[in-house]
């Protein structure tokens, strides 16, 4: 992901030995072999978070366009971002995809995307952010803290049905959430703390939170081990997703799905995930050409059944499981994309103040 400065400083050595032997002509004529090397150019890269569904996308994508997909793992959508700011003018891929609305600005903010001329499906457009059209909706989800019921009703504990409830001594040792500085879930967390409790009383939310012995891990998948519906998970709370009932927990003695996972419905926080072509880009062609067909109505429900995302074209079907377990809360918490930006520095610094991280 680092830029190759060696590199960059022959060509741009070159360029000027070329300019002052009077070789214009030949620098015309390379830079028309590069536009029509580029036309040629039947493959695209796209980096993205490392949940991207590339088996299933990648086949499809290359039996519809005729191109040939190369996906680079970007790590989780919060790593994603700071790779593509590190690797700025020099980037990997020509596409990128999976920045959320709490972490994109960031990366655009250092002007390492690129506006193309992509058509929106109809009613994506208002999940554009304001004065930043080099975004390009993807998918949709909520960051929101989920519950195992079979354990609360096991155990005939109440459920909890807020943030506060997290902080009671009869919820003490249960909770497993994220660390925002790595992981997008732990990051909407955050902001939907911040949402709920305010600027000025979110650190002491936290504080408590700690005191009342919440475990931070490093992503997800660290978390979900922890989760009580996995196999000697001892955690029946923890952040994930709005879609996260949906998967099923286990069969009962008729082989029918279980689904045992619900959502604490007042702590989630609203998130649209963002794709981009990259300045810098070597096939901006094929960027444009793939962010087409990841609009699509087949992508978008290929997407929503295998990663359990909700789409952004209005056509696509949702899959059964989905529509039934795992819908979207109402009303979700949500901040400006632009204030999160402007304070996400400054939030994460206070967070780990008050975690002592």
């Amino acid at each position: 992901m680092k830029k190759n400065y060696s590199a960059i400083a022959v060509l741009a050595l070159t360029a000027l030995a070329v300019s002052a032997c009077g070789a214009g002509n030949d620098q015309k004529a390379s830079a028309n072999k590069s536009a029509s090397e580029q036309k040629a150019d039947k493959s695209v890269t796209l980096i993205a978070y490392d949940s991207f569904p590339t088996k299933d996308i990648k086949p499809a994508f290359e039996k519809k366009t005729g191109y040939k997909l190369k996906v680079v793992d970007g790590g989780d959508g919060a790593e994603l971002t700071n790779k593509l700011v590190v690797s700025k003018g020099a980037p990997v891929a020509d596409v990128a995809l999976g920045m959320d609305n709490n972490v994109a600005l960031t990366a655009a903010d250092k002007d390492v995307f690129e506006k193309t001329d992509v058509k929106l499906p109809k009613g994506a457009d208002k999940y554009q952010v304001k004065g930043q059209d080099a975004l390009v909706p993807f998918d949709r989800s909520q960051y929101c803290l989920n519950l195992d019921q079979k354990w609360f009703k096991d155990k005939g504990k109440a459920e909890p049905t807020s943030f506060e409830d997290l902080t009671k001594p009869e919820y003490k040792n249960l909770v497993v959430v994220e660390d925002p500085r790595k992981s997008t879930p732990g990051m909407g967390l955050l902001t939907a703390t911040i949402a709920d409790r305010g600027e000025n009383a979110f650190a002491d939310y936290w504080k408590k939170l700690k005191d009342n012995g919440v475990e931070v891990t490093g992503g997800w998948t660290d978390a979900f081990a922890k989760f009580s519906t996995s196999e000697g998970g001892t955690k029946p709370v923890m952040a994930g997703y709005a879609s996260s009932p949906a998967y099923p927990t286990g069969k009962d003695d008729a082989g029918k799905d279980v689904f045992n996972m619900k959502n604490v419905d007042s702590t989630c926080y609203a998130a649209v995930e963002y794709m981009s072509a990259l300045k810098g880009a070597k096939n901006t062609e094929g960027a444009k050409v793939l962010m087409d067909y990841l609009l699509s109505k087949d992508a978008q429900e290929l997407v929503s059944k295998v990663n359990y995302m909700y789409p952004v074209n209005s056509q696509a079907q949702l899959p059964k499981d989905l529509a039934e377990h795992g819908a979207e809360v109402k009303d979700a918490l949500n901040i400006d994309p632009k204030k999160v930006a402007d304070n996400r520095t400054a939030w994460l610094k206070t967070w780990a103040d008050a975690m002592g991280m």
